[in-house]
């Protein structure tokens, strides 16, 4: 069982731990808090440091254990951070999943304690790729001509090695300025390990490459061109544990062995793991890129690989015509930058565009007996990617990437429903990443001017003070092409405000240049108006024209934040109380009024729209639970009123 699931090639994804669940009552005599945000119940309490008689610090080190560690959903990355601080001589390495830290305080105060933890070694992070690309078949789709079980039928071969080589350099650069040091070992992407994405690997100085854990114990995998490793899986329970402690580590580390490398999702069960490591005496821990360098010893297991199954990703009808689309938009990348004609500024993102559209989840997505709802989301957002892509090389969009064309009917947007959280006082609503396309198939201005992410709307958070109330917008890039004075130029957000959710108490109408409205029961009573010059607020009377506006200063908090402050003395209630509604959209250039929707993008509009109806303007948008995004916005294109949604602190 240990190599079985290993060499069965396709592994998927690094396999979640069950998440612990949080208690909100009071901790019982005899536990601890532990990192996940749980309770570790008695008898399971791990104090910092070794038991008792067992220092570190002095005799010499018997045995060595080497911990993975890939943190669960509910993992508190701050607690987390300040777990390891109270234990230095616990030393891992880590599989930071994607977004796993935040902008929120506590989050930043985590991402600098883990980057002292880095510094001084005391864990190492691992490579990994956010656009989780299925690396082989972006080599070569041929590639898939080694699968197991065969795949069915092949698209037109894609062959792009360039792209994965870029995707990992992108990836290593971000790396180094997050962690202020080169990364020495990859987590494969979906767990997929062939052979010949291994020397592009080298080229980007990866040194190892780690699979899932596959089993109680770590296999050393040969037949590759650098060492590839996949941990023992560590149990969960206590009594499983120490069996498995039991069974497979004590005799080695009673003859000064190493044992490892083992998974793990949970920080407490590495220190339980301690515990009982130290009963064979003085136990250290070691990285496991220091492991690596070693090699696998005699006696430690060894698998050989197996055939990938690549079915997952390509050879139904979807899953082809997507390699077919993509492979349509970037041979017109590459014939644009050999043309000779080409801007550097907009090939960079152009390469981008295609990069994050080479995302395996997509074609994970296409042709799986998934929700059909979520599928056409996947299709729309997949194709509005690509689609991206021609404006930035300033040509027309292809037909079979336009809305509705059968050509485009293959989608990932994240358009999860977005999450609420209070943080003391503050009130914080987090929105789906990616989803600053409208109803799905809007596509950015022409020109380079336009970085991805401009109009992506991250989070919005409200903070009430004494004197003032701060509203905050964070989006993934604030440009400032139009050199505002705030210092971003390309968004303009509306907050509407309804602070007593009575029928008809207030206006249901939008502000100026806003179609749409609200519902009866969500009239709102005040409303502010943002972009990069100035903020307005906007106080509804009980004539639907009398309106009373305020200007207000606006203020660049950081690299992706802007905030209002709105004096207590224009407000009534409490903010915890009201309902928001929160729309992005486009400043136009000729002053503060929405950017407009077309069928075919331009340098001062968005392109996308359905021929003979007005598009809304609205690119991004806060939802409550139970709608999409997609859903609010895409009626437009039966020829009803836009109803923008409201939402609340919960």
């Amino acid at each position: 069982m240990a190599a079985g699931i290993l060499l069965s090639g396709c592994l998927g994804p690094v396999r979640r731990e069950k998440p612990r669940v949080v208690s909100s009552e009071p901790v019982p005599s005899g536990t601890m808090p532990s990192a996940d945000g749980g309770v570790l119940p008695p008898g399971e309490a791990v104090e910092p440091g070794f038991p008792p008689g067992v220092e570190p610090a002095s005799g010499t080190v018997r045995g060595h254990l080497v911990g993975v560690w890939v943190p669960g959903p509910n993992t508190d990355p701050l607690a987390s951070a300040q777990f390891l601080q109270s234990r230095p001589q616990l030393r891992l390495t880590v599989v930071f999943p994607d977004h796993f830290f935040g902008e929120e305080e506590r989050s930043r105060q985590a991402k600098t304690l883990f980057q002292t933890l880095v510094s001084s070694k005391q864990i190492e992070a691992l490579l990994t790729l956010p656009h989780r690309p299925v690396l082989p078949l972006i080599m070569d789709t041929q590639n898939a001509k080694l699968s197991a079980p065969p795949v069915a039928v092949l698209p037109t071969p894609f062959a792009w090695p360039t792209d994965a080589v870029e995707q990992m350099g992108l990836a290593r650069e971000s790396f180094r300025r997050r962690w202020r040091q080169p990364p020495e070992g990859l987590a494969l992407p979906w767990g997929v390990a062939l052979g010949p994405e291994f020397p592009l690997l080298d080229q980007v100085k990866i040194a190892w490459a780690l699979l899932p854990s596959s089993g109680p114990v770590a296999t050393w995998v040969d037949g590759f061109a650098m060492p590839v490793v996949s941990p023992a899986e560590l149990p969960a329970s206590a009594g499983a544990r120490s069996d498995w402690f039991e069974k497979n580590a004590r005799l080695v580390l009673e003859s000064s062995g190493t044992v490892g490398p083992i998974q793990s999702a949970s920080l407490e069960d590495f220190a339980s793991l301690e515990l009982l490591a130290g009963s064979t005496g003085t136990v250290g821990w070691a990285l496991l890129s220091e492991r690596v360098i070693q090699g696998p010893l005699s006696d430690e297991k060894r698998g050989k690989p197996a055939p990938v199954d690549f079915n997952p990703w390509i050879g139904q009808p979807e899953e082809n015509r997507a390699w077919d689309l993509l492979g349509m938009v970037r041979r017109a990348i590459d014939e644009h930058q050999n043309s000779g004609q080409a801007d550097l500024r907009s090939l960079d993102l152009a390469k981008r565009a295609i990069h994050a559209a080479e995302n395996g989840s997509y074609f994970d997505s296409f042709g799986s007996e998934k929700d059909g709802a979520r599928n056409d989301d996947v299709t729309r957002e997949f194709t509005a990617s690509l689609a991206q892509v021609y404006p930035l090389l300033g040509q027309p969009v292809p037909s079979d990437l336009r809305p509705g064309s059968s050509g485009s009917s293959m989608a990932e947007a994240d358009e999860s429903e977005g999450r609420f959280e209070r943080e003391g006082a503050v009130l914080r609503w987090h929105d789906a990443v990616h989803d600053d396309r409208g109803p799905g198939d809007y596509f950015y201005p022409t020109g380079s001017q336009y970085p991805t992410g401009s109009w992506d709307l991250l989070t919005f958070s409200v903070t009430p003070g004494e004197s003032e109330v701060a509203f905050s917008f964070e989006l993934a890039d604030l440009s400032n092409p139009g050199r505002a004075p705030a210092g971003f130029s390309l968004p303009l957000a509306d907050v509407y405000i309804d602070i007593n959710g009575s029928i008809g108490a207030g206006a249901q109408d939008l502000l100026a240049g806003r179609p749409g409205l609200v519902e009866a029961a969500d009239a709102w009573e005040y409303a502010l108006t943002v972009d990069g010059w100035t903020g307005r607020w906007v106080q509804a009377r009980a004539r639907l024209d009398s309106r009373d506006i305020t200007a207000l200063a606006v203020r660049k908090d950081n690299a992706t934040t802007f905030s209002v402050r709105v004096p207590r003395r224009l407000l009534r209630g409490d903010p915890a109380d009201w309902g928001y509604a929160v729309v992005v959209m486009g400043r136009s250039p000729s002053g503060s009024i929405p950017l407009p929707v077309a069928v075919e993008p331009g340098p001062d509009r968005f392109g996308g729209a359905v021929a003979n109806r007005a598009a809304p303007p609205y690119l991004d948008m806060l939802v409550p639970p139970g709608l999409t995004q997609r859903r609010v916005l895409g009626v437009y294109k039966s020829g009803q009123d836009v109803t923008i949604p409201f939402v609340h602190a919960e």
